[in-house]
């Protein structure tokens, strides 16, 4: 067992990485506070007491959280000491295979009882696979066995259809997330991409925001795109695909609390325009849309609240710490995008946050914070749909600010999402 890094604090937590050379320092940067260990054997013994020790040993005193990662076979080495760390969170890359037939060496039922800890919620529990079925077809000695797609429709009770793109499929219910990635019957590229791409992929999306909440990086496109797309997901409220005016199909965002989730949730839902569209015209800006620029240590949104023949004026919050309305020069080279927003429910939020400028809501200096804008953060949500937050989608998303999150915190996207909610939600009543 090898210490990848040290992490920091008091109490840290763990993540024990299990064949996961390949990307297990990428991984450690997402987490940086973490204690990060590298195991290269399946068979190895691990205890919480010998996670304890080395906690100790780099000056730590307690465990916080541990989270088991694997790939391939090394999900054997996870698979074996579930019931000895008792981990708060497991994330099995390519490597849920089985035994045929059963138990065999690669039983299936510790993966049995991790996916009903996971529906649960005692546990989160995220899995990925390919669909290299051609391990069910080997000769002894060395198979045949069950693939991890395989296994998985036994775990799950999912049909896990193949995607028909490269964007993964996503499907979720609670803590239990699987991800589907195109592949061949024999894809040993796609195999190795799973350990080089999709293991970071995971940890910044799903172990980040558990560990360290508003600071995480904002959730992936690929992630957005993939749990929209699996409208099936008990997590995603459908409404009639049939009816072209429902709410979900309006609706360009979540309720965000980062620039770059509104923007990834936009790309998500075709609805983000680049600038250079913008400038010649093949879009115009209309009342209500969203406009992203980037600025020193990050991106800013307002919303159009007027348009002419020269400059629009927007409305934004946490401009100076407040809300400002002016006009917006569009050659700039900050202008980053739009977001296309429908109509009426943009014209209704511009209306919103026009009575919220004139209210004058504003932060509060010193250690206080103004309660609106304790609102405003209050179901700002990561991960989850391009939805998540929104009128029959408030339960989406792993992680959100809640409502005792300072007004010190960026307030631009989660007062823009707010606005874009009590609109949806006039619209809904």
């Amino acid at each position: 067992m090898r210490v990848i890094q040290q992490g920091s604090g008091a109490k840290r937590n763990v993540l024990v990485g299990v064949y996961c050379q390949a990307s297990i320092h990428e991984m450690a940067v997402a987490v940086p506070d973490a204690l990060v260990l590298s195991v290269d054997t399946t068979r190895a013994p691990l205890t919480r007491r010998m996670l304890l020790e080395q906690v100790e040993k780099l000056g730590g005193s307690a465990i916080g959280e541990v989270a088991l990662i694997g790939w391939s076979a090394g999900c054997h080495g996870v698979r074996d000491v579930l019931d000895e760390l008792y981990p708060d969170v497991v994330i099995a890359i390519d490597g849920t295979h089985g035994s045929i037939p059963q138990p065999g060496g690669m039983p299936l039922e510790p993966w049995h009882k991790l996916v009903w800890l996971a529906r649960s919620g005692q546990t989160l529990f995220v899995a990925s696979h390919i669909y290299n079925t051609y391990v069910e077809l080997l000769r002894p000695p060395d198979g045949p066995y069950l693939s991890t797609v395989t296994a998985l429709r036994q775990l799950t009770g999912w049909e896990l259809p193949e995607p028909d793109s490269d964007a993964p499929r996503v499907r979720r219910d609670d803590g239990l997330v699987v991800y589907s990635w195109r592949s061949s019957s024999c894809d040993a590229p796609a195999h190795a991409r799973q350990i080089q791409h999709v293991g970071p992929l995971l940890v910044r999306d799903w172990l980040a925001p558990r560990w360290l909440g508003d600071a995480a990086p904002p959730t992936s496109p690929e992630t957005l795109a993939g749990l929209l797309a699996q409208s099936e997901s008990p997590q995603v409220t459908v409404r009639d695909a049939e009816a072209p005016n429902s709410l979900d199909d309006r609706m360009s965002h979540g309720w965000r609390c980062g620039v770059a989730e509104l923007k990834a949730d936009a790309i998500a839902r075709h609805r983000w325009v680049a600038a250079a569209d913008v400038r010649a015209g093949r879009y115009r800006l209309k009342v209500g849309d969203l406009v992203v620029s980037t600025r020193t240590g990050g991106m800013h949104v307002e919303r159009v609240c007027g348009v002419g023949s020269g400059k629009p004026t927007t409305i934004g919050g946490n401009e100076s710490n407040q809300w400002i309305c002016d006009s917006y020069d569009l050659s700039l080279d900050r202008f980053d995008g739009a977001i296309e927003v429908d109509a009426e429910i943009g014209k209704l939020a511009a209306d919103i946050a026009i009575a919220e400028a004139a209210a004058h809501v504003k932060e509060t200096p010193g250690p206080n914070a103004t309660p609106r804008i304790q609102e405003y953060h209050a179901g700002a949500r990561r991960g989850g749909s391009a939805l998540a937050g929104m009128p029959g989608h408030e339960a989406e998303g792993v992680s959100t600010l809640g409502p005792a999150a300072s007004d010190e915190l960026a307030w631009c996207a989660s007062s823009a999402s707010w606005c874009a909610y009590q609109a949806a939600r006039r619209l809904v009543e």
